[in-house]
């Protein structure tokens, strides 16, 4: 047994896509959900635990444990199958370290840095830190909780710490935390006499830091109040959530996540109880953002700038957000507040009650068009339009776009087909319409689908293909179905029994198996061993007329291609053909 089939055997496939997947039995041993991988509002999505295998039937996404974790993650299979093993406690065979060390040595830096400034914090160096910490009403607590500490007001002091723990300089620089001198070839540090926040992933991880100037310090003037870690190799701003190893099981309870600007803002959320909360930068919300958002939650509600008309990154993802299903909302803070945290510091029944109020993003985007304007006069109705045109050229979901374009027609005393008209007016095409085209989806035929469902069910069911082996010919399409049936057709006069899973998935020239085999616990559940029967021969005789009939046709042809080149000989073969295949097919 190799290392990846015991990973496999010691984890449920239905567990780990349960972490990330809200799942609901589908029959049999299959649970279905809604696909992370696309945005639908029916599941089309089957785990299959005694198989081990999952299938989306919306996008045709599938495969096992590993597949499932790497998409979900945006990891490769190294990691993959690293993290898989630690969790199913399958001890890995030796591998090259260097294959890993670059990563290895970033990630181990950045934790014994997180470890020096938390120390640092608490030394006599830190009260100017700490009295800062305390004045802003941060709880120790919570500081120990988010592994807040303190970079020292000196030039290189980190650096010669993590050098003291066998850290190079090259590597204390390839994570961020130094910098190269021109002068004497040595580094300084980059963060210098500021609160260090840890960045961390979602698994805990720290990937790089926040450093906050403390405001009494010398070099608050001349330099930016918060400084980043530069992007390394495993730190992606417009992939981090911050907060989110805190908060993804609140948001998976509560199906709703809480998206503030500052990690000041989300640790004050947390301190006051409200976990659900993570923090990206408003000049930074990506589509990757919401990727790895979508996985916990449907509903997110934005807590900084809602203007979506403006040229800023939140604009960008929300399409993306849309498309993926998400409903993005807006939280309103109290009049005289500019962020969550002071919010909260001032009371955070407040905050509580901003998130409680949050509104859908569209149809406050509306209200606030047309709470400016009287909706009964004809320039007013065109100013409203005007402002709203922006977010209905992001608006791309159909059904969406349908629903506020009659609501807000309503509002503005139009009818439904004249607003869309004055939104397409002067719409310009998006981005979007300049790039290349997408692939068109495959067409599935009905000679393929019945082909599918035949092989579900003697693949599952060994009797029916005991009474059907005979059926398996030239009748399937040509391509991997066909090499299908002959590939059962040969095992089962060598066994007398269909080959094992793991030999359909590994031979070559075969269709993927297990959507396959999936097709029954989605389509015919419940079904009794009479109605399968059934469904089989059904399939068997449909899958043959179809075949005689493309024959017939073809031989049609060429009867009339012989007969056209005076060949009497062919066109006689081809005529007794045709009439033997009539006779079949009455009989």
């Amino acid at each position: 047994m190799t290392t990846a089939e015991e990973i496999k055997r010691k984890l449920d496939l239905v567990e780990v896509v349960g972490e990330y997947v809200k799942l609901s039995p589908a029959g049999g041993q299959s649970m279905k959900g809604l696909c992370p991988f696309h945005g639908e509002k029916t599941p089309s999505f089957y785990a299959h635990r005694d198989k081990q295998f999952w299938h989306c039937f919306g996008c045709s996404e599938g495969g096992d444990v590993f597949t499932f974790y790497q998409k979900m993650e945006n990891v490769d299979f190294r990691d993959a199958i690293k993290e898989l093993a630690r969790r199913a406690g399958v001890q890995l065979p030796e591998y090259d370290p260097k294959a890993d060390s670059e990563r290895a040595a970033a990630l181990s830096v950045l934790e014994d840095a997180a470890r020096y400034y938390e120390a640092a914090l608490k030394h006599a160096a830190g009260a100017r830190a700490q009295a800062y910490l305390s004045r802003r009403g941060v709880k120790p607590e919570t500081i120990a909780e988010f592994r807040i500490g303190y970079a020292p007001a000196t030039w290189d002091s980190a650096v010669k710490a993590l050098q003291g723990k066998g850290h190079s300089a090259e590597h204390i620089t390839a994570a961020g935390l130094a910098i190269p001198s021109d002068k004497n070839r040595s580094h300084y540090d980059r963060f210098r006499d500021r609160i260090m926040i840890p960045l961390r992933d979602e698994k805990g991880a720290v990937v790089g830091f926040t450093g906050r100037i403390l405001p009494d310090s010398p070099e608050a003037e001349k330099s930016g109040k918060y400084v980043n870690t530069p992007e390394t190799i495993v730190y992606k701003k417009r992939r981090l959530v911050y907060a989110l190893d805190r908060a993804k099981n609140q948001i998976k309870k509560a199906d709703f996540a809480v998206l503030v600007e500052g990690n000041m803002d989300a640790i004050s959320s947390h301190e006051a109880g409200v976990k659900n909360v993570v923090a990206v930068s408003g000049t930074a919300f990506s589509t990757d953002q919401i990727d790895i958002l979508k996985r916990y939650c449907t509903r997110i509600a934005l807590a900084f700038d809602a203007d979506i008309a403006g040229q800023n990154a939140a604009a960008r993802a929300l399409p993306h957000a849309w498309k993926n299903g998400l409903q993005v909302m807006v939280i309103t803070l109290p009049p005289g507040f500019k962020d969550p945290d002071e919010v909260i510091r001032k009371d955070p029944q407040l905050w509580v009650q901003a998130i409680t109020a949050a509104r859908d993003m569209i149809e406050y985007s509306i209200a606030q068009a047309i709470a400016s304007v009287n909706p009964k006069d004809a320039y007013g109705k065109r100013k409203a339009i005007q402002s709203l045109k922006p977010v209905f050229e992001l608006l791309e979901d159909p059904v969406l776009r349908d629903h506020w374009i009659h609501e807000t027609a309503q509002k503005l005393l139009l009818t439904d087909d004249g607003l869309r008209e004055a939104l397409a007016a002067a719409k310009k095409p998006s981005a979007a319409s300049t790039g290349p085209a997408a692939p068109a989806p495959k067409i599935v035929s009905r000679e393929e689908r019945l082909s599918e469902r035949f092989f579900c069910l003697v693949l599952s069911e060994p009797e029916l293909l005991s009474a059907h082996h005979g059926a398996l010919d030239d009748r399937f399409p040509e391509g991997p179905l066909r090499e299908l049936a002959k590939f059962l057709a040969s095992r089962y006069s060598e066994t007398g029994k269909a080959p094992s899973l793991q030999a359909l998935q590994e031979t070559p020239g075969l269709p993927p198996i297990g959507p396959i085999l999936l097709l029954k616990d989605r389509d015919m559940d419940g079904w009794t061993p009479e109605q399968l029967a059934e469904e089989a021969a059904v399939c068997a005789r449909e899958l043959e007329k179809a075949a005689i009939k493309k024959t017939e046709k073809e031989l049609v042809g060429a009867l009339a291609e012989a007969e056209q080149r005076g060949d009497r000989a062919t066109a006689t073969q081809i005529a007794k053909r045709l009439e033997d295949i009539a006779k079949r097919s009455h009989n």
